[in-house]
């Protein structure tokens, strides 16, 4: 059975993944900060254990397989403050090579913004592959866009994976058609193809604002993005906030910050276990 540990795992797109594609799986432990975060993962998930912050991540989490982590990227986005390895959040990534050490991970895989990669001319980007080269791995990375797997949404997002010791060999994700349209998700015909990135803030900034990214023209009137189109546009289930209870601000908040769940889970099935890629693994899932 293979075992996943998450970091920085917000609403556990990963772990949604797993689940839709019946890829077998044990999930050892998450770690997440954000109290509201903590409270979607209590209630829908089941982590062996729940660290509240990365640095409370001891010897006794336990040994994983994969160990996969959605890094804060406000550091490094073209719209955040561009602190980079300066800010608190930009430097979890050490954290990040602590936790590699202690659970022993055959892979890892991170994402984060597209411009991690060009940030402070590319030396950003240097540092952590040159950190996490210090633990023992061999990298690849990509740039997916979420457009390219199924969802209606223009997200693109650079995926590093990891394997200690060895070559990568992952099978990258194969672009697919999308399953399922923007005006299929929006209820009506809209004037784009496809959705604007969604974001953690800037909601309701206006149809004509050039920020605005969460209201469009349907049917020829100006629709606001909904918490239930917004989860489809990620590749979470419409309903995944059902019975929470949560502030609408929050489910943006992390619908925006979250892994869109077909990428991630397209990524994952193309580590190699066994000699063969995850998911053509045929056993039983274990939750």
């Amino acid at each position: 059975m293979i075992r996943v540990g998450t970091v920085c795992s917000g609403v556990e797109a990963p772990i949604v993944a797993l689940r839709n594609a019946g890829m077998p799986f044990k999930h050892v432990f998450s770690c997440e900060i954000d109290e509201k975060c903590r409270k979607v993962v209590e209630a829908k998930f089941s982590p062996s254990r729940f660290f509240q912050d990365v640095a409370d991540i001891d010897d006794e989490a336990g040994c994983v397989d994969v160990l996969v982590a959605g890094l804060p990227c406000q550091s490094f986005s073209q719209i955040g403050r561009h602190h980079g390895l300066r800010d608190d959040r930009g430097n979890l990534y050490l954290e990040f090579c602590r936790v590699l050490d202690i659970t022993l991970p055959e892979w890892f895989v991170i994402e984060n913004v597209s411009n991690l990669l060009s940030h402070d001319g590319g030396r950003t980007f240097a540092v952590l592959m040159g950190e996490l080269e210090k633990c023992g791995y061999v990298m690849d990375h990509r740039m997916l866009n979420s457009c390219d797997y199924g969802i209606p949404q223009n997200r693109k997002r650079v995926y590093v994976v990891g394997r200690r010791g060895a070559d990568p060999c992952c099978e990258w994700p194969r672009p697919v058609p999308l399953k399922i349209t923007l005006d299929e998700v929006l209820g009506g015909k809209c004037e784009r193809d496809l959705a604007y990135t969604l974001r953690v803030g800037g909601r309701r900034s206006g149809y004509y604002n050039r920020h605005n990214w969460d209201e469009y023209m349907v049917d020829g009137e100006i629709v606001t993005l909904t918490v239930q189109q917004a989860c489809v546009l990620q590749g979470f289930p419409f309903d995944f906030y059902d019975g929470l209870g949560l502030p609408q601000g929050a489910m943006f908040a992390q619908m925006g910050n979250a892994m869109t769940v077909d990428v991630v889970g397209g990524v994952m099935g193309g580590l190699t276990f066994f000699g063969v890629p995850w998911r053509r693994l045929r056993m039983e899932v274990v939750e």
